[in-house]
């Protein structure tokens, strides 16, 4: 049996230019931050060290996880926008919409109406479809990874880049 994977260990302050701030989650070696760009715009790091990741191999099938899930294109997937590997780390950024989530919606007024619930389930499902042209999956589809940024938007979190 593998061993369990440990802890990101914690990344430096700034990578290629993306001041990293709080951990939002974490995902094996991988852990999720919030960040922000060179031009102050909200983003996520997904950040681990490459040794974790499995030394070169690993951080190479880590990026190209990344590069497939950044090919998909759809008005309600939200892309990575770059990733490489710096000082020891190996990195994805994803732009960062800030807004409320489909658990938190719920959570707050209750059952969604069957037309917004239908709406969504339709944004959703074309993400999908691009990611799946794009030779990827989601792998981590749940309510707290779709985002609802404004009025008849939805937005879908990058998939796992991880297996």
């Amino acid at each position: 049996m593998p061993p369990a994977p440990q802890p990101p260990t914690a990344p430096p302050a700034q990578i290629a230019g993306i001041r990293v701030a709080d951990r939002v989650r974490t995902v094996g070696p991988v852990g999720i931050h919030e960040g922000r760009d060179a031009l102050g715009l909200a983003v996520r790091i997904y950040v681990g060290r490459e040794d974790a990741l499995g030394g070169p191999d690993g951080a190479r099938a880590f990026l190209d996880a990344v590069g497939r899930a950044a090919r998909a294109q759809h008005q309600s997937l939200v892309p990575f926008t770059t990733g490489g590997r710096e000082a020891g780390f190996v990195y994805a950024v994803a732009k960062d919409t800030g807004a409320r989530t489909v658990d938190e919606l719920i959570g707050r007024g209750g059952a969604l109406a069957v037309e917004r619930a239908v709406a969504i389930a339709v944004e959703v499902a074309g993400a999908l479809t691009a990611l799946e042209e794009a030779g990827t999956r989601h792998g981590d589809l749940t309510p707290r990874r779709i985002q609802l940024p404004g009025r008849g938007q939805v937005a879908v979190r990058p998939p796992r880049v991880l297996p």
